[in-house]
């Protein structure tokens, strides 16, 4: 992260600064012969002039990377430091995946992988513990009061919650701190279940959930049925959580998760 991950995010804000800049002044075209990128096709749609704006398009793409990028990354960091700290873990799921494998010709998709069910309670587990938004999220209804137990939450007043206060409640996940995949494997999982909110809940929740949980199963499966890895230079230390910019951010000295592939 260089100086500190606060430098990381506001190199990141300028960034997507100057690319929304470029974008607008080129009236969306592309001259990058990779081809045109989500911000060009934003700008070239049939949107009020407010929308193509050089502060929409940066916050646009602020969201893409936040909410697209950063959490997911965050989460196959933490599953992954965490079964390489574990070597019964790892191999319990190392061996689900190898008779997978030998079942499919090795060919690995995602729906059979949805059916594994120590691979599912490793990525409910590290949904649970990583808790990639780390800040909390607030809805309001602008128009009428809202009734919750005996009191009146009136209109327009922000409701909120923290995804990672929930996750990390030792009255429903007993030693919360703990990565254990086989919390999720015992009779208690259907009523763990509804506590689980990585991806909040109801109509305001993450519209890239379905996304997101196909990229930690194809990842998870396909890097640990492949690969011998090891964990180098990292500590417990650089996975905890030290700063939070919706996402969670490591201690400013950490060099995050390294591994390598043996």
């Amino acid at each position: 992260m260089g100086p500190g991950p606060s430098l990381a995010v506001f190199d990141n804000q300028k960034f997507f600064k100057e690319s929304a800049a470029r974008i607008a002044a080129s009236h969306g075209q592309s001259t990058d012969i990779r081809g045109s990128t989500v911000l060009h096709e934003v700008y070239t749609l049939d949107l009020q002039r407010s929308e193509e704006s050089v502060p929409r398009l940066a916050q646009e793409a602020q969201t893409l990377v936040g909410a697209g990028t950063e959490t997911t990354g965050n989460t196959l960091s933490m599953i992954t430091f965490h079964l390489l700290s574990d070597r019964r873990k790892e191999l319990t799921l190392k061996k689900e995946l190898q008779y997978f494998s030998e079942k499919t010709d090795g060919l690995i998709n995602y729906q059979d992988l949805q059916m594994l069910p120590y691979l599912t309670a490793v990525i409910s587990e590290g949904l649970r513990i990583s808790s990639s938004v780390s800040g909390r999220l607030p809805r309001v209804n602008p128009s009428a009061a809202m009734e919750f137990n005996s009191c009146t939450i009136p209109a327009g007043a922000a409701v909120s919650m923290s995804i990672r206060d929930v996750h990390f409640d030792e009255t429903i996940f007993p030693d919360a701190s703990q990565f254990n995949p086989e919390r999720w494997l015992g009779d208690e999982k259907r009523a763990l279940e509804k506590y689980l909110i990585p991806f909040s809940k109801g109509p305001r929740s993450c519209v890239g959930m379905n996304l997101a949980l196909a990229e930690l199963y194809l990842v998870i499966g396909i890097l640990f049925q492949r690969y011998e890895m090891k964990l180098v230079g990292t500590e417990e230390e650089d996975m905890t959580i030290a700063h939070d910019f919706f996402s969670p951010f490591g201690p400013a000295d950490s060099k995050g998760l390294r591994v390598a592939v043996l």
